[in-house]
């Protein structure tokens, strides 16, 4: 491969797989410079031109064994923060308290250096310095916090919005949940004990549903006609996004948004590609609404994230989803409906 202005050969090893009552499997494995080639695991959907993984668990020190040990014992902020320190890959949430009340919350991992410009959640050009990692991060720059004013730490999983602008690429969860988490902790003058602590671990409300619906509630109001449709409409529209054991609006809310992602695809996009993209957490930022608008909880942004449709006796069978899509694009021809999505 063609690697910073010359050829450099790929390596390569075998491996053997063994399987329970079956002949075992060899596997023969390529690297690059900028990882392992995964195009083999994917034919369908990578075709074969080389693509290459990098994972910073295969190019850091990483002592993760001598993280966690240290980080059990850690009595203090400084030693958990150092045991902290030495997580490189995964990227994990460390949530860390003591007895005398000290309190710390660290994204740890190694964050790249990349060339300005270059978002890795694209297939990069390996040959042009796109992909190129000149080094790392340091660990005070990483998301974190200690101590913090308000009394509290949350994580639910988030993307992290960290005071030194460095970028933190990734997969995760939605807002919502820290949205929350935050909602219900930051009374000062609530004395948290284990009985009203029970309800906050407990609870099931989320604002997504009611992000998703906003948009659209105009929309299905307009076009929904079957009387048992409009009643469940209405279900929605005065719901609290509060998921209860009996309660039928949640479950038409999941339906709902599990099923819109199929109708807006391009024709001409590969099946596979729909099918992977929407069975993955990057689903929830290019999804309709449609541009990302940051929202911070707890000192914390997520991007926003998009509705959908479902064709169940839940859903709304008779309205197809193309036909919301249609509305939505003329009255905001900005939501980008039925275009590829960027991930």
């Amino acid at each position: 491969m063609w690697y910073k202005g010359q050829w450099v050969e790929l390596q390569s090893h075998s491996e053997t797989i063994r399987v329970k009552g079956a002949a075992p499997v060899q596997l023969t494995l390529r690297s690059s410079p900028h990882g392992p080639l995964i195009t083999d695991a994917f034919p369908d959907t990578l075709g074969t031109k080389p693509v290459a993984m990098w994972w910073a668990f295969l190019e850091t020190e990483n002592p993760l064994h001598e993280a966690f040990y240290e980080l059990n014992r850690a009595n203090t902020l400084e030693k958990a923060r150092s045991a902290a320190s030495k997580i490189h890959a995964p990227g994990l949430n460390v949530v860390w308290a003591n007895a005398l009340g000290d309190i710390g919350w660290w994204a740890a991992a190694k964050l790249p250096i990349r060339p300005q410009g270059v978002n890795p959640s694209f297939i990069l050009d390996g040959s042009s310095g796109q992909a190129d990692k000149p080094g790392f991060y340091r660990f005070n720059d990483n998301p974190q916090e200690e101590n913090p004013s308000r009394g509290y730490i949350l994580s639910a999983n988030h993307q992290p919005k960290p005071s030194s602008g460095v970028p933190v690429p990734g997969y995760y969860s939605l807002y919502d949940r820290a949205q929350r988490l935050d909602e219900l902790l930051r009374d000062p003058a609530t004395a948290w004990n284990l009985d009203n602590s029970k309800p906050v671990q407990l609870d099931t409300q989320n604002a997504y549903p009611r992000r998703v619906l906003e948009p659209l509630l105009p929309v299905l109001k307009e076009i929904v006609t079957d009387p048992l449709e409009r009643a469940l409409l209405e279900s929605l529209a005065q719901w609290d996004g509060s998921h209860s054991l009996n309660s039928i609006t949640p479950r038409c809310s999941a339906n709902f948004c599990t099923n819109w992602p199929t109708p807006p695809w391009p024709t001409n996009w590969a099946k596979n590609s729909s099918r992977n993209c929407c069975t993955h957490r990057r689903w929830n930022l290019p999804c309709p609404g449609w541009q990302a608008t940051p929202h911070r909880a707890g000192g914390t942004t997520k991007a926003r994230p998009k509705p959908s449709h479902a064709p169940t006796r839940c859903g709304w069978s008779g309205v197809p989803p193309s036909a919301i899509c249609k509305k939505l694009s003329a009255k905001n021809p900005q939501t980008g409906v039925g275009a590829k999505p960027t991930h």
